[in-house]
């Protein structure tokens, strides 16, 4: 009788070529009717630029970079050309904070290869997002803005446009939240330097966040296979204060005060140095010591506790774990102030 049953039931068949390359074309259609939509909020931003935009390497910088010997700061720079922005509000254009730095004189061009003159007005720090009023109000529509909820595995467009003004489309998907303490979601779109500030849409091709450089110590010319944005709903609440040109500062970072001992190369980090009146000093790190575990997550490397660290506020207590000889030590670390941080107050 289970015989009978198992030849009777309908056979399962696997999807043909023909069925896969129909859900393709299916996919297609729908991010290039997305893109058609939200093209003519989309815009390229012109930014004078001389010298191209450097940055100097702080010690912390070179270490979360993995860098040893001498690199010359220049090769962390800005590339000059173009940048992304997308029309937000009437008069609006959001775009990467890092695309606007310095004070060279700023123009947008829309879809149609019309050019205006815009302006610098606010920036918010924490989301790493800034502002440009374009001087005619009226020539430029806003997107239309997405009601869906950013959640990990939603599928999302960046919509960009290169250097020669054409439009650059890559599809990802949501996959993390909070970072940077809720100031911006990761995803998979692929993401550069021509790219960043572009809108990040929902498949129907309405506005979700901006594709924000979060962490500008990527070296000159790197595309990640990881994103950074900011959500259009950490920006619309102070829409109107940036639009005024107010600076909205990122909450100062957390710091636990101790510096990599680089010669180490077994699991954990091993402190090459504490830094005096930080958490780690007062509660009796020592040089040498090597962390395990930082607020119940197993350390393998100094970059993976940078981040550990910079996912917390100011204050937060956690425990740390360290080797010290064949001991292991549970330490109470009430996390302090970065000194850079301090010196902007």
């Amino acid at each position: 009788m289970l015989l009978l049953s198992l030849a009777s039931a309908p056979a399962w068949a696997a999807p043909s070529a023909e069925d896969d390359i129909q859900t393709l074309e299916a996919m297609d259609r729908v991010q290039a009717a997305a893109a058609e939509k939200a093209a003519p909020s989309v815009v390229q931003i012109t930014v004078e630029r001389s010298p191209a935009t450097k940055r100097e390497l702080s010690q912390t910088d070179r270490m979360r970079l993995g860098l040893r010997g001498y690199v010359p700061n220049g090769y962390y720079a800005r590339p000059d050309g173009p940048v992304t922005g997308v029309v937000i509000a009437p008069g609006l254009v959001a775009t990467s904070e890092w695309n606007l730095a310095g004070e060279g004189a700023v123009e947008v061009t829309d879809h149609l290869g019309r050019t205006f003159s815009a302006e610098r007005v606010g920036r918010d720090e924490a989301l790493r997002v800034a502002l440009l009023r374009v001087m005619d109000k009226g020539a430029l529509k806003p997107l239309e803005r997405s009601t869906h909820s950013i959640r990990p595995g939603r599928s999302l467009l960046l919509l960009a446009r290169n250097p020669g003004g054409a439009l650059t489309l890559t599809r990802g998907i949501v996959s993390g939240l909070s970072r940077e303490r809720g100031a911006a979601f990761t995803h998979s779109c692929r993401t550069s330097y021509g790219n960043v500030g572009g809108a990040l849409l929902d498949l129907e091709g309405n506005l979700l966040g901006v594709a924000v450089r979060h962490d500008d110590r990527a070296r000159q010319g790197q595309s990640s296979g990881v994103g950074f944005g900011a959500r259009l709903s950490r920006i619309l609440p102070n829409l109107e204060a940036l639009a005024k040109g107010e600076v909205i500062p990122a909450p100062p970072r957390a710091f636990l005060g101790i510096g990599l001992d680089q010669r180490y190369t077994g699991d954990g980090v091993r402190v090459g140095r504490v830094i005096e009146g930080t958490a780690a000093q007062k509660v009796g790190i020592r040089p040498g010591d090597v962390i395990l575990v930082f607020n119940s997550v197993k350390i393998e490397h100094f970059n993976q506790l940078v981040e550990e660290i910079l996912k917390l506020a100011v204050g937060t207590e956690i425990i740390v774990t360290v080797k010290r000889g064949d001991e292991e030590i549970d330490y109470t670390v009430q996390l302090g102030v970065r000194p850079e941080d301090q010196k902007k107050k």
